[in-house]
């Protein structure tokens, strides 16, 4: 929980992650919105969906909550392959797309997504999803990840972005931030 004041200089990841729960089970005009003619998800629609989540993400880790600052402009500077787990989404299931921060560099944050299928169809399932964690493994859809740059919206500068507070993080996360920190000098080293 973010206090309010003064200007956050840090975030964790779980501060800016956003969940949304597809409840195709109990939904019957929100199936019909997905559904293709085989039975399975519009992957189109899903995209769509996955590209506003992580977005939504990246703008939430970089708000400092400072009403006298303004807003970064944040721009889609990569989306790394979209890894599908499956051939297609069947829709006999609901289905949790989650997003979180999972590395930040000077001027820039990645954001990975996830979509599960959900554990349950009770809409009271409040459990999350451990990103990353292998024993989430058989019930993981796709994962991607979106990399975003900031810019000052009056100078159209780079700029700073959060801390990223990795102090409460799963081995998995932190694994994962050395990962992205190895990518992310690679990019500048080409």
């Amino acid at each position: 929980t973010l206090a309010a004041g003064a200007p956050v200089t840090s975030k964790k990841p779980s501060d800016s992650r956003v969940d949304v729960r597809y409840d195709f089970g109990c939904t019957p005009g929100l199936k019909e919105l997905y559904v293709d003619s085989f039975g399975n998800i519009l992957m189109g629609k899903l995209l769509e969906d996955l590209d506003a989540l992580a977005g939504n993400v990246a703008f939430f880790h970089c708000d400092d909550q400072d009403p006298q600052t303004s807003d970064l402009s944040l721009v889609t500077a990569g989306v790394e392959q979209i890894k599908f787990e499956r051939k297609a989404i069947p829709m006999d299931n609901d289905v949790i797309v989650t997003g979180q921060v999972v590395y930040k560099g000077s001027s820039s944050l990645d954001v990975l997504i996830e979509a599960h299928v959900a554990k349950s169809n009770d809409n009271d399932d409040d459990s999350k999803v451990r990103l990353l964690d292998p024993a989430e493994q058989p019930s993981k859809l796709l994962s991607s990840v979106f990399t975003y740059v900031a810019r000052d919206k009056e100078t159209g500068r780079a700029a700073k972005v959060i801390n990223l507070d990795l102090s409460d993080c799963s081995p998995h996360e932190q694994s994962f931030f050395e990962e992205r920190s190895q990518k992310a000098l690679e990019r500048k080293r080409l």
